[in-house]
């Protein structure tokens, strides 16, 4: 059942709370009890996915809504972490000014999020790349390579990306990618 769409297959219920910074729908979001942020590499899991219902935004606050992200202080509403869920994540944004390049990700690519501390990574926390991602746009000789074994990724899911296995032409930056998730992350 489609609750959201960002939800295409789930058990659990939505869940919220009080944003701590803006947060774009789509995104991975970590709910530490005191507020809702993005995800990042130093939390190292993630709570949830930041849904967008305008009906939701509208109710909570009785604001005109525009656009599909939550300010400070607004109520995030929220898809909790669930095995084997079907969600849609954002991937990272790429960027015009050759910091980050656009990710790859193809049919049944494991997919998650990398340690944005390292100066080669891209600047989009709570967005999605493929394992064996390279964010080669910087001009400096070193590229750094973010996977598992090299400890800069954890991996949420793998992508479902029909298309991308038809040989159709996909946008791969700044769009949602349908993941099956893991019943939890992989380090």
């Amino acid at each position: 059942m489609a609750v959201n769409f960002y939800i295409e297959e789930a058990d659990r219920s939505s869940e919220s709370g009080i944003a701590d910074e803006n947060v774009t729908a789509g995104t991975l979001i970590s709910d530490n009890g005191s507020g809702v942020s993005f995800t990042s590499f130093a939390d190292g899991d993630y709570t949830g996915l930041a849904l967008y219902d305008p009906e939701y935004l509208l109710a909570y606050d009785d604001r005109d809504v525009a656009g599909d992200s939550y300010e400070v202080d607004d109520r995030v509403k929220y898809h909790p972490r669930e095995g084997s869920a079907v969600v849609k994540v954002r991937t990272i944004e790429e960027t015009t000014d050759g910091i980050t390049t656009a990710p790859s990700i193809s049919h049944k690519d494991v997919v998650g999020f990398v340690d944005e501390t390292d100066e080669d990574a891209p600047t989009s926390k709570g967005r999605l790349v493929e394992e064996g991602y390279t964010n080669d746009e910087n001009d400096d000789a070193a590229t750094t390579t973010y996977n598992r074994s090299n400890g800069n990724f954890i991996a949420i899911g793998e992508a479902r990306r029909p298309a991308k296995q038809n040989g159709d032409s996909v946008t791969d930056f700044d769009t949602t990618v349908r993941v099956r998730l893991y019943s939890e992350v992989k380090n």
